[in-house]
């Protein structure tokens, strides 16, 4: 009898610093959040983990294969993005930033393949900046504009601060939500500072930080700057999966009968 398979969700991998034995050299390995894999996991999705190619000069053509048969993306949470043209304070050798051209070079990569090929798009921390600057937008450091960085970025407190994100009124992630506003879970210092062309602001912190975006010329589109991988307590954890889950659900939606297993 034919059933839908699982949505893929392709995940763009984040370098983790591991020591190869007592005192040896620390390896890059390519990795997912554990909590984002079980998070998307509690959700239905069946998750691929996508690391760059070692041949840089096919980053076009490898995501676009990488991605053939994916149902989503999702560009996860992670370093700095190092876009010094695109970012309002330039920060390209500024000391203690963890960036990774790689990285940023292939997650550019994967967001055009997948904006192409016009699956969903999720972007969490990291991925809303990828996705703003990809779209002609800017970033600016240590949430330049009078926001309370404590808020945002609490190395002493990492993932533990719960702040509040009112949510647009005509805006996607209200009507996911079923509320007017959330409390969320971030740690970043990087924030959009010139939104990109095509999008539009789902949520604002209560500093006048954007929090969310959706893109109004793509099937599925949306930014967030928290982690919904990070909630605690029933309210934010619900309101984290159903974020997800219609994520997934849009995945298996706009995928149509290419899902059907047989």
């Amino acid at each position: 009898m034919p059933f839908p398979r699982s949505a893929l969700i392709a995940v763009s991998a984040r370098a983790v610093a591991v020591a190869r034995g007592a005192g040896g050299r620390p390896r890059a390995h390519w990795a997912i959040d554990g909590d984002l894999a079980a998070a998307l996991q509690r959700v239905g999705a069946a998750v691929s983990l996508l690391p760059p190619p070692s041949d840089a000069d096919r980053l076009d053509r490898h995501a676009r294969r990488c991605l053939a048969d994916a149902d989503g993306l999702l560009l996860q949470g992670g370093g700095d993005v190092r876009l010094a043209a695109r970012i309002d304070d330039p920060i390209s050798t500024a000391p203690g930033r963890s960036t990774d051209q790689i990285r940023d070079a292939w997650e550019l990569a994967l967001l055009e393949a997948a904006l192409d090929r016009g699956i969903p798009i999720l972007g969490i921390c990291r991925g809303l900046h990828v996705i703003n600057v990809v779209r002609g937008g800017s970033l600016c450091l240590d949430c330049a504009g009078g926001q309370d960085l404590t808020l945002h970025d609490d190395r002493l407190h990492y993932g533990a601060r719960c702040h509040r994100v009112a949510l647009s009124a005509d805006g996607v992630l209200r009507t996911i939500c079923a509320a007017d506003a959330l409390w969320v879970r971030s740690a970043h210092r990087h924030a959009i500072g010139r939104i990109g062309r095509g999008l539009v602001v789902e949520a604002v912190a209560d500093d006048g930080c954007i929090e969310a975006v959706r893109a109004v010329d793509h099937d599925w589109l949306v930014g967030v700057q928290w982690h919904p991988e990070m909630a605690e307590g029933r309210a934010e954890r619900a309101h984290s999966q159903l974020l997800l889950a219609h994520f997934v659900g849009q995945c298996v939606l706009l995928r149509g009968d290419a899902g059907v297993v047989v």
